[in-house]
């Protein structure tokens, strides 16, 4: 589908930006293999704030450099990233950053500041007109992208292309007026950003209130005590052994696969042990969701990944529902225990040491009961505050819609 095309103010234009902006020029690293640079590459851009993450960019040395390290940039450069477009990995490369090198992965722009602003052309990017422009271009099923010739043939309005000096004007003027909104939009969104922080923060509080005056008054165990749980880890499948279709055996590969998204496993090549089955509480000990927590699918026995251990509570001792509130109350803790840099995880210990109190069952039901009300407003809360940050979002856009209808 081809983007329709909204009309104009009289003397703006739409322009491809093959026509105010340049590729830039390339440097092979290895050819002054003792000197160091900074590489960027698409993992360095945070692609809500359209910047560069400095923590993310490597200093590496000329000998060293990555086969994709080739493209110089400048600044007020326009870096694109053109694999997926629609997730936005753009920046606008500061000074700090001047005579770097980033990735053949990017288009980088490079304005011709004769007739048009950068910042300009950086906004120009990130709106949803340009992004809709080139998602019809992309290819490749597993990895979409489009190509450098995509993005420079992608049009934009610019005001009084025939008057360099009036156009010019006239981007500071909007560029200004989308700082501006910004600036109050950023507020919002960190407004609303507390308000989930608070959010979570209630159903910890919550938690952690009602199970330590439980622990005051009966016996408080671990999860790896004798009859209180059955603490199952995940098991490691190779790619090979996956299929879409529905044969072999239903397999958990991750927190995010939490619900209905399962892969399949067409064949086994080692011993099928790490099983989950209804009741069971699915827990995270793998990646950046340690301590997420969800029940296990109530449809069918399923195979869990080593990022998950499964927890088999003793239903004459524990129930299910108690441990599932006890633990989803306690997130911010089980992040604290993480180890390892590459894929910070925990340990089967650290989860068999995990204490709770453990009143009889009847008394678990109640507490249950009235948790379940708690987490249902929590929940009801949650949806809010999300309807709410994507609310936000779409101002952000239409912030950047307006100024290039001339609008602002």
């Amino acid at each position: 589908m081809v983007m329709a095309k909204w009309s104009l103010p009289e003397g703006w234009e739409w322009l491809p930006v093959s026509t105010i902006a340049c590729d830039t020029d390339r440097r092979n690293p290895k050819f002054t293999s003792e000197e160091y640079f900074d590489y960027i590459d698409i993992g360095s851009i945070d692609n809500q704030t359209g910047q560069i993450i400095a923590e993310s960019v490597k200093r590496i040395k000329g000998a060293d450099a990555p086969s994709r390290a080739r493209k110089v940039i400048h600044t007020g450069d326009i870096i694109f990233a053109t694999t997926r477009p629609y997730l936005r990995n753009i920046a606008l490369v500061p000074k700090n950053y001047h005579n770097q090198i980033c990735s053949t992965g990017f288009c980088v722009l490079r304005a011709n500041e004769e007739r048009v602003v950068p910042q300009y052309l950086y906004n120009a990017t990130r709106s949803t007109f340009f992004i809709d422009q080139l998602i019809p271009k992309q290819r490749g099923a597993s990895y979409p992208a489009v190509v450098d010739t995509d993005v420079f043939a992608t049009e934009f309005p610019i005001p009084y292309p025939d008057d360099p000096e009036h156009s010019l004007a006239e981007q500071r003027r909007i560029i200004a007026r989308i700082q501006a909104l910004s600036a109050e939009l950023m507020e919002m969104q960190e407004l609303k950003r507390q308000i989930i922080n608070d959010t979570e923060n209630l159903l910890e509080a919550t938690v952690t209130n009602v199970y330590n005056q439980l622990g005051k008054v009966y016996q408080v165990v671990s999860l790896g005590d004798n009859n209180v749980c059955q603490i199952i880890p995940g098991q490691h499948i190779m790619a090979r052994d996956y299929s879409e279709s529905p044969v072999g055996i239903p397999y958990i590969t991750g927190p995010s696969d939490f619900g209905d998204k399962y892969a399949q496993i067409s064949k086994w090549t080692t011993n099928p042990k790490a099983f989950c089955q209804p009741g069971d509480i699915l827990f995270t000990v793998k990646g950046s969701g340690v301590g997420k927590t969800n029940f296990a699918p109530q449809n069918s026995n399923c195979c869990i990944s080593r990022q998950i251990m499964a927890l088999r509570p003793n239903p004459q001792n524990l129930l299910s529902d108690y441990l599932f509130y006890n633990l989803s109350g306690r997130f911010r803790e089980f992040q604290s225990l993480r180890q390892g840099a590459a894929i910070p995880g925990i340990r089967k210990e650290h989860v068999e040491a995990i204490e709770i109190p453990l009143p009889p069952c009847e008394v678990q039901k109640n507490i249950i009961a009235n948790l379940e009300k708690i987490y249902s407003e929590i929940s009801e809360m949650r949806t809010i505050n999300e309807k709410d940050r994507e609310l936000l979002d779409q101002m952000g856009k239409a912030i950047l819609t307006k100024a290039f209808q001339g609008e602002l």
